[in-house]
């Protein structure tokens, strides 16, 4: 997830990414392999390829360069020492690191329990430090960012997670008794995200998805894919839309907050149309009409922001313009003015 991180940052730069995965690495595939002048009888280093300068950059029709240093604290002292010289010095050999080119490096902590070396304090200086901490606010972004890429997380894992968001990672552990070798990780609904898009027969998930989540957190999630699939077909609620058939909606609305954020995921997943969108509006309208314990204005303002991104998608400027002026919309926003207080984008 770190590298997705600055694969980010690099995109919104503009700037090329050199990902370098040093546990896959030796010392002398950054240093570079010695070879002996014949006519001035020295050895001359040949450096990897993949070191940046100015001409390449520009080749590439970028503003600069990333050189990522991905799991710089679990290499072997040899390879450190080369990647020091990178740092420190911004340097190797003759090489020189341009002036738009800057070095990230990322590694677990050692009471991460992930192989890990404390790092010396003259590199240490050299860096500003951040700790990456998880949340599901953080990780619900970058859903987002990954469905623009064309890569997005299944409707499944993000309903789950928005209602049991002590599921992203091993927070659960402090309200079960769990003591699974296993635990959920944000890159492991990643894998469960990608599994489902391929894998629908449910014998096959219930072998596959404890041996990546554990057993206690993969045993909560068999409950929210049964409640989802328990959901009416998404073109039954946008005809009950259409129609501003309110009895009807309610009668198969989800109950349960799995279920709601489901819907609030899968129906902007399934509009296509302008009138798609408007039936979804008014769906979304009396989801949040009804009163219960439940917490629907966060459930609300979740759906519409999903629906509006979908519409974006399709026409970044027409159909979102439709669907504000249509009386489904209007109706909402008069109706729930409260959950929209803060929301300056729709």
């Amino acid at each position: 997830m770190k590298s997705d991180v600055v694969r980010q940052i690099a995109n919104e730069l503009n700037w090329h990414l050199i990902d370098l995965r040093l546990t896959r690495m030796d010392s002398t595939d950054l240093s570079g392999l010695p070879y002996l002048h014949e006519e001035s009888k020295q050895t001359i280093f040949y450096l990897p390829e993949f070191l940046p300068t100015e001409q390449m950059i520009q080749d590439w029709g970028k503003d600069g360069c990333i050189i990522f240093l991905d799991e710089l604290s679990a290499v072997e002292q040899r390879l450190q020492s080369v990647c020091y010289e990178l740092i420190l010095d911004r340097k190797i050999g003759k090489y020189t690191v341009p002036s738009n080119v800057m070095i990230i490096a990322a590694g677990n902590r050692i009471c991460d329990g992930a192989v890990s070396y404390e790092m010396g304090s003259a590199i240490s200086d050299r860096f500003i430090h951040f700790d990456v901490m998880t949340s599901i606010q953080s990780w619900m972004k970058w859903a987002s960012y990954r469905e623009d890429l064309g890569r997005g997380i299944v409707p499944a894992v993000k309903a789950f997670l928005q209602a049991r968001p002590e599921f992203l990672d091993e927070g659960f552990k402090s309200v079960t008794d769990n003591d699974d070798k296993i635990n959920p990780s944000p890159r492991s609904w990643e894998k469960i995200s990608n599994i489902l898009e391929k894998i629908t027969d449910e014998q096959k998930l219930k072998i596959i998805l404890p041996g990546i989540l554990g057993s206690a957190a993969s045993h909560e999630f068999f409950f929210a894919i049964e409640e989802l699939g328990s959901l009416a077909p998404m073109s039954e609620y946008i005809r009950l839309g259409i129609a501003e058939d309110d009895e009807a909606i309610k009668n198969i609305l989800p109950t349960k907050i799995t279920g709601l954020y489901g819907l609030g995921y899968s129906l902007p997943a399934y509009c296509k149309t302008e009138e798609d969108f408007v039936g979804a509006c008014y769906v979304f309208n009396v989801l949040g009409s009804i009163q219960d314990n439940l917490p629907r204005k966060e459930i609300l303002v979740t759906s519409v922001i999903t629906l509006f991104t979908k519409a974006q998608k399709i026409d970044n400027k027409k159909l979102p313009h439709k669907i504000c002026k249509s009386p489904a919309y209007k109706t909402m926003r008069e109706e729930h003015m409260h959950a929209f207080a803060d929301l300056k984008t729709v």
